[in-house]
Order: C-alpha cells, then sequence, then structure tokens
C-alpha cells in the first residue's frame, strides 16, 4: 500500500490476527472467531447480514403488480436496462426478496459471498491502519467491532466502532476511514446494518501493556466526571467505553473509545481528547499499562 514496514515491525507481525464476524440472528448474536497468521491476512469471510428496510408503505400485493409492469414494459423493448433489472430482481429473489421493497420495520439479507467479496480486499488495508501505529505504540493490542450501516445503492453510509479495546484512537479512525470507502453489491429490501471487525494480538515479540483493571483510573474518572458527560450529551447518554494507556509519570500516552449508538463521532473524538490530556495517574514504571472504563 506504498507503506514500507521495517524489519522490526515485521517481526512483531510474527503473531496472529483473529477476525471476529458478529451474526445477528432471531435468536440472538453469536460470535465466530478465525486466527490467521498476520502473514496470511486473507481469510474467508463469513457474516449474515440482515437489512433494515426503509420507510414505506407498500404491501406484497401492491409490489408484485409493480414487478409485473415493470416485466411488461420490459418485453416492450427496453433492452439492456430490463435485463439488468430482470436480473437484481432475480437475485432478491433468490434471497427470498424483492429489490427496492420498502416495508417499514422488515428485514432483507445480502449473500454471504457478497459480503465476503466486498470485506476480503479490505483486510490488508486495515492490517496497514495497525502497523502503521506500532513504531509509536509497539504495545498496542486488542480488537474492535465496527458497526456498518450499507445504504440502498450499496455505499457504505457510516460506520460506528461499538466497541474496541485497541485504545488508539488514530488507528480505529483509519479502520474506519477504510470500511467507509467500501461498496457492497446493492441490499434487497432496504439498507443493511452489520457488525463485523478484526482482533489483533500482536507480535510473537512485542511486550503486552500491563493490564490494569478500571479501578486503577477510578479516582480520575471520578474527579472528570462532568466533562466525560458533557462529551456525551451529542450521543444521547449513550453508553460508552474508553481505553487508555498510561505511561511513566501517570501520563496517558494514547487512548481510543467506543460508543452504542449511531452518529457518535463527535462523542467520541470528544472523550479521546478528554483522557488524552490526563496526567496524575498512577505510574505504572518503566513500561505502559492499559486500561478500560466504562460510561456512564
Amino acid at each position: 500500500m506504498g507503506t514500507v514496514v521495517p524489519t522490526s515491525t515485521r517481526e512483531r507481525l510474527r503473531g496472529r490476527v483473529a477476525i471476529v464476524v458478529w451474526s445477528a440472528t432471531a435468536q440472538g448474536r453469536r460470535m465466530r472467531t478465525r486466527t490467521h497468521n498476520a502473514t496470511e491476512f486473507l481469510p474467508t469471510m463469513f457474516a449474515t447480514i440482515f437489512v433494515i428496510a426503509g420507510c414505506g408503505g407498500s404491501t406484497t400485493q401492491s409490489t408484485q403488480s409493480t414487478d409485473n409492469t415493470q416485466n411488461s414494459q420490459s418485453s416492450a423493448g427496453n433492452g439492456a436496462s430490463s435485463g439488468s433489472q430482470n436480473t437484481a430482481q432475480n437475485r432478491c429473489a433468490g434471497m427470498g426478496a424483492s429489490n427496492g421493497i420498502t416495508i417499514e420495520g422488515q428485514l432483507g439479507t445480502l449473500r454471504q459471498s457478497e459480503v465476503s467479496a466486498t470485506l476480503n480486499p479490505a483486510l490488508s488495508r486495515l492490517q496497514t491502519c495497525y502497523t502503521n501505529r506500532l513504531e509509536a505504540h509497539p504495545y498496542l493490542a486488542g480488537g474492535v467491532q465496527f458497526k456498518i450501516r450499507v445504504g440502498t445503492d450499496g455505499s457504505v453510509r457510516w460506520v460506528l466502532p461499538l466497541q474496541s479495546s485497541i485504545g488508539d484512537r488514530q488507528t480505529e479512525r483509519c479502520m474506519a476511514d477504510v470500511l467507509q470507502s467500501l461498496r457492497f453489491p446493492e441490499p434487497c429490501g432496504g439498507e443493511t446494518e452489520t457488525t463485523w471487525g478484526p482482533s489483533f494480538e500482536g507480535g510473537e515479540d512485542a511486550r503486552p501493556a500491563v493490564a490494569w483493571d478500571a479501578a486503577r483510573v477510578q479516582t480520575q474518572v471520578n474527579r472528570r466526571r462532568t466533562q466525560l458527560a458533557q462529551c456525551l450529551r451529542s450521543a444521547s447518554g449513550a453508553n460508552a467505553e474508553v481505553t487508555l494507556y498510561v505511561g511513566q509519570g501517570g501520563r496517558v500516552v494514547t487512548a481510543g473509545a467506543s460508543v452504542s449508538t449511531n452518529d457518535a463521532s463527535s462523542a467520541i473524538d470528544c472523550l479521546v481528547s478528554e483522557v488524552s490530556g490526563w496526567t496524575g495517574l498512577p505510574d505504572p514504571g518503566s513500561y505502559p499499562a492499559k486500561a478500560t472504563f466504562r460510561l456512564p
């Protein structure tokens, strides 16, 4: 991707990278994890995507009538346009949905193969987001779960880190930008939403940050609770999770956050900006410590 990874970084990347896929089902959510060598970072991805249809009141009967009218018009000589339309209809019909139906509250799907074909090429770019930060913070490790909303034209409308234990906003934002640039096939039945993301375990030679529980930073969290709460006002009081690394002298060296609601980028940036300025935390000694706390 135009980035030369230093030998020291490549050595650290001999570790393993786990790809975490969340699937929403009628029975609830389940997680499947596949672990791969970092140098073999192109696994076959499988995800079940459920489509949230747009607003509208079309019924099955009226839709069927519309399809018949379109087919009649196509047979009258719409040429390549009708062929493309019929192909889309056949594709959606094979999944039990019709392209363009917008029934409020109705769910549709994208094929697993279509999701895989869209996400797989992005994996190496996500890896680059991570490795580019290892030189500055070699102890970075963790997973991130992104919620991705796909519009009716297949473009990604927004990407949100629902959960993240990486603890570095720059890495998380870079990955979100990669996913934002993707284009899926046009979904059947409305807009789609899925939760998906990778987990980075670090390299074999990389020393992990010292693990702290939330109690080690709770005094500072309580002291700054008003400022933290102000950050979440723009996210309608949603829950948040903040992961930070504390360096020598008790100073935060990098941090990341996730918020459990849509359109939360400003809230995340606010939280990270607030936490990144913290000093006076317990001193971890010669190597950074990592802690996660939750809000509210």
